[in-house]
C-alpha cells in the first residue's frame, strides 16, 4: 500500500502519526517474509479513530500489526480470491496482495 491521498499526508502529523515509506515487512515478521508498504506509525493512541475515519473516508486500506508473530505477508500484485464456507464471498479464503 502507498499512501498518496494530499489530505491524509496533511493530516498526519496533528494526528500524531508517523508515516515511514516503502517499509520491508520482512523486518517485522517472525518468519522474515513479505514485501514493502507504507507504514504508520500511531504516536497519539486517542488519536486512532480520526485517523481510521480519514483512511475509510479516503478508500485507504489499513491493518493493524501488533509483534509481527504468527504474520506472513504476500509480496506481489493485488488479488482478490473468493471461496470461502459454502461460496459466501469474503469469509475466508481472501487473498490481497498490494503492488
Amino acid at each position: 500500500m502507498r499512501i498518496e491521498e494530499p489530505k491524509i499526508l496533511a493530516a498526519l502529523p496533528e494526528l500524531g502519526a508517523e508515516l515511514r515509506r516503502d517499509v520491508s515487512l520482512a523486518e517485522l515478521t517472525s518468519l522474515g517474509m513479505g514485501g514493502t508498504t507504507d507504514l504508520l506509525r500511531i504516536l497519539q493512541h486517542e488519536a486512532i479513530p480520526t485517523l481510521l475515519k480519514l483512511l475509510d473516508q479516503q478508500g485507504v486500506p489499513h491493518k493493524f500489526l501488533g509483534g509481527g508473530s504468527n504474520l506472513l505477508v504476500v509480496d506481489g500484485e493485488r488479488k482478490r480470491r473468493h471461496g470461502g464456507r459454502r461460496g459466501r464471498p469474503g469469509t475466508h479464503g481472501d487473498i490481497l496482495r498490494e503492488k
